[in-house]
């Protein structure tokens, strides 16, 4: 799942690919080869986007970059983020 940084700021998947590949995106992740950054990896090539990862400690740092709004996104299993967006 992804987890965006606001509400509002892509109305589906089709505007998130349009802005990746205009603008490019900045995404959380914690550090180099995890599941979620794989399949981050996957999503840019497949679709041709720019993806610029922002590494963080830990998941917990990767929910609060996002919600705060200090990356744009996040590849995160729905069970990391549910309680914090909730």
């Amino acid at each position: 799942s992804y987890l965006v940084a606001k509400a509002g700021a892509f109305e589906s998947a089709e505007d998130m690919i349009e802005a990746g590949k205009a603008d490019g995106l900045t995404v959380g992740q914690v550090g180099s080869g995890s599941g979620d950054t794989l399949i981050a990896d996957q999503v840019s090539e497949a679709f041709g986007l720019t993806f610029q990862p922002v590494v963080y400690e830990g998941g917990g740092d990767v929910i609060r970059g996002v919600i705060a709004g200090d990356v744009d996104l996040a590849v995160l299993e729905p069970t990391e983020f549910l309680p914090q967006v909730e």
